[in-house]
C-alpha cells in the first residue's frame, strides 16, 4: 500500500507570514519600550543636574548671608576670602566637587537700593556628557528688625 502525502503550500505559506508578523509586532513593541525608558532615564539625570545646580546656588547664598552677618560692615567685605572687583561688588568662589558657584555682594554704587544684593551662579555638569547647566538666585536683602515677630518663619508679600 502506497500512502501519499499531499501538502498545501499556501497553508505553509500562511503560517510563515503570520509569524514573521507576530515577531514585527513584537520587535515594534520591545523597541518603543526600550526608548520610553531612555527618555524617561534622560529626564530623571536632567531632572538631578537642576536640583544640584539649585543646591550649589543656595549654598553660595549662604555664604553671603554668613559673611553679611559675621559683624563685619558693608565698608569692608573684601575679608573672609572675599575679593573686591570694582565699584561696591565683593565676590568668593565656592567648589562643591565638580560643581562650583560664583557668588557676588552688591552694595552701592553697584545697586540702587541701600540693602545688599546677593547674586549665586551655579554651574554644575551636564548630565549624559551634555553641556553643563547654570542656575543663577538673586537674593535682595533687608535689615533685621528690632522688634521680631513672633513665628519661626514670616513671609511678607
Amino acid at each position: 500500500m502506497k500512502i501519499s502525502i499531499v501538502t498545501r503550500r499556501s497553508e505553509q505559506g500562511a503560517v510563515l507570514a503570520v509569524t514573521l508578523c507576530i515577531c514585527v509586532i513584537l520587535a515594534i513593541l520591545i523597541g518603543s519600550y526600550l526608548s520610553l525608558i531612555r527618555t524617561q532615564y534622560r529626564s530623571v539625570v536632567r531632572s538631578d543636574a537642576w536640583h544640584e545646580a539649585m543646591v550649589t546656588a543656595e549654598a553660595g547664598v549662604e555664604e553671603a548671608m554668613a559673611q553679611l552677618n559675621s559683624g563685619v560692615t558693608t565698608n569692608d567685605l573684601g575679608v573672609n576670602s572675599w575679593h573686591a572687583i570694582g565699584a561696591g561688588v565683593y565676590q568668593k568662589t565656592n567648589f562643591l566637587g565638580d560643581s562650583y558657584s560664583v557668588v557676588a555682594i552688591k552694595i552701592y554704587p553697584a545697586v540702587t537700593n541701600p540693602y545688599p544684593v546677593i547674586v549665586s551662579r551655579a554651574r554644575v555638569p551636564g548630565p549624559a556628557s551634555g553641556p553643563p547647566l547654570f542656575r543663577t538666585v538673586q537674593v535682595q536683602t533687608r535689615p533685621r528688625p528690632v522688634f521680631l515677630t513672633p513665628g519661626a518663619m514670616v513671609v511678607v508679600s
